[in-house]
């Protein structure tokens, strides 16, 4: 293969000089060492050949050549800026979609903004979720572009409608691939692959005092921030988030001896005025409140509740995965949320606020079907917004 273009030859020498100072400043400066980003390193040979063709037809750990046919999505939350949660639906969704078609999930080293967020934001993290794609440069041209899941971020656009297409690289242009089906046929695999580092564990260990170790844990999760202002999504409502708690603690104290309820999400403040009255946390039972919210539903069972501090959102998602048995979405369309709960104790049951009751903006660019996995129970107040009960239409039970 040759290649008649010195500039072309002069860009991707730079763009590669560029992904190693960017890796190398990682390894120096993350307190994750284990880079194994194995197919990264394909792009970067070009460090030991003069020649373009080596590159371009690399393909990957298994020598694969570059016949061999791709996927890619547009990525959009990863130079959108998205949270966490939209980076996660959308890495694992173009995986699962690569597996869907039997073809190779790519990402386009050519998209330096996506190459910075990737190396910045998900590898520290989630090295193992990394290594399930290929980096490579494919020309524009010899791309299919094709409309995918372009006008809703969560419903699910069935991606096996593409499966008789022979191009041999395609480009599914569209926004968030926000839902389950697009990957929970490797639910296992993605389980291993956002696995906490041992360090992540250890700090989410911390969160919890010894004596609740073994105690059945529901999680609680709060979503404030700037749900609260963007005008689309509704963040968590403090009414709700402590009826729905206390409905949740006297179901499961009929089967458990110990229950114990942990608050995770971005406002410990705004938790504490709701929880004031059941708060373990030493350094938290003499705050100061600025408000009390609500009083005390009456009724309230007795249980005890921790609230933890806004640290990361991986040791909050290793929390999850080690602790809870129970994970309560109080923020409906909340994605972080979701991966919370996806990725809890595998036996863990999931409940989540009504998007409808809660007249979230995301209701009208989403399915419920798809963004929910149909294990997950629904959950609303009654008429007189005093009691929590299942949803009617539950997905779930």
């Amino acid at each position: 293969m040759k290649f008649a273009s010195p500039i072309l030859f002069s860009l991707l020498i730079c763009l590669n000089f560029y992904l190693l100072l960017k890796i190398q400043k990682n390894v120096a400066e993350s307190r994750k060492c284990e880079i194994g980003v194995e197919n990264l390193a394909n792009v970067l040979r070009a460090q030991k050949s003069t020649n373009l063709a080596e590159i371009l037809e690399f393909g990957g750990e298994d020598g694969v050549k570059n016949d061999t046919k791709t996927v890619q999505t547009q990525l959009y939350a990863l130079y959108s800026g998205g949270g966490l949660g939209n980076l996660l639906f959308e890495l694992t969704a173009l995986r699962g979609i690569a597996s869907l078609l039997t073809r190779r999930a790519i990402i386009n080293v050519d998209r330096r903004d996506v190459i910075d967020v990737l190396i910045a934001k998900v590898q520290p993290v989630f090295p193992r979720l990394i290594e399930q794609f290929e980096f490579r440069l494919i020309p524009k041209s010899k791309i299919r572009v094709l409309e995918s899941n372009l006008e809703a971020c969560c419903k699910f656009d069935d991606p096996e409608r593409f499966s008789k297409i022979s191009d041999p690289n395609l480009w599914l242009r569209g926004h968030y691939f926000q839902s389950f089906k697009y990957f929970d046929h490797l639910r296992d695999k993605v389980r291993k692959w956002l696995r906490p580092s041992l360090m992540t564990q250890i700090r989410a260990d911390s969160l919890l005092e010894g004596e609740f170790f073994k105690h059945f844990i529901i999680c609680t999760h709060v979503r404030r921030g700037d749900f609260t202002t963007d005008g689309l999504h509704k963040p968590s409502d403090g009414r709700f988030t402590r009826l729905a708690t206390d409905f949740l603690v006297e179901e499961y104290q009929k089967t458990h001896e110990k229950v114990h309820v942990v608050i995770l999400g971005n406002d410990p403040i705004w938790s504490q005025s709701i929880f004031y009255d059941r708060v373990t946390n030493k350094s938290l039972q003499n705050f100061a409140l600025p408000y009390i919210e609500n009083s005390p539903p009456k009724n309230s069972p007795k249980y005890q509740a921790t609230i933890t501090p806004t640290l990361t959102a991986e040791t909050d998602l290793a929390f999850s995965n080690r602790f809870c048995d129970v994970v309560l979405i109080t923020a409906p369309s909340s994605t972080f949320g979701w991966w919370l709960a996806y990725l809890a104790k595998p036996a863990a049951q999931v409940y989540y606020r009504s998007v409808v009751e809660s007249r979230d903006g995301v209701i009208r660019e989403m399915v419920e079907d798809d963004f929910y996995p149909p294990s997950w129970i629904k959950l609303e107040t009654s008429m007189g917004g005093d009691q929590i009960r299942r949803a009617k239409f539950s997905i779930g039970h």
